[in-house]
């Protein structure tokens, strides 16, 4: 396998942070000089599946929950279009995916399923318990993945 090759597919996770955008920079630096394709990923948490329904028995109605995940969804997409048009502005190959799960587990698996030859991923994006070292998601694609990956502070 030649040098230009070797990183084909970068995964870039974007959430809005600024580690995110500051690991798309990078990444950008690093397709660039691999002629690599771009793939931004954002995950959006499936917590509305685990408050449709309090402990005391009281549901949220099914619209309230749509709108809230469209509401959702529409910000994902305006924010992730943001950083394609970066990627773009570069001439490079890209695409990007939103999907809704465990944000670690989502990037671990679509890494594997998609034959991604490097992680580029912000040490800590906006989850709600930011760890001393590293985010707890990147301190899980860092654990579990298949793939090399470069954490960017």
């Amino acid at each position: 396998m030649s040098l230009k090759n070797q990183f084909s597919k970068i995964l870039v996770p974007i959430d809005g942070s600024k580690n995110a955008d500051k690991a798309l920079s990078k990444a950008l630096i690093i397709a660039e000089k691999f002629d690599s394709k771009i793939i931004l990923i954002h995950v959006i948490t499936d917590f509305l599946q685990e408050f449709s329904t309090t402990a005391e028995g009281l549901a949220i109605p099914d619209t309230a929950v749509v709108k809230i995940r469209t509401a959702i969804e529409e910000q994902a997409e305006t924010m992730i279009m943001k950083r394609l048009e970066q990627v773009q502005k570069k001439n490079l190959n890209c695409e990007y995916i939103i999907k809704v799960g465990d944000t670690g587990s989502e990037i671990i698996q679509y890494a594997e399923k998609n034959n991604i030859e490097l992680i580029v991923i912000g040490a800590r994006g906006l989850g709600k318990f930011k760890q001393l070292l590293l985010g707890s998601v990147s301190n899980k694609v860092v654990t579990n993945s298949h793939c090399p990956i470069l954490i960017i502070k």
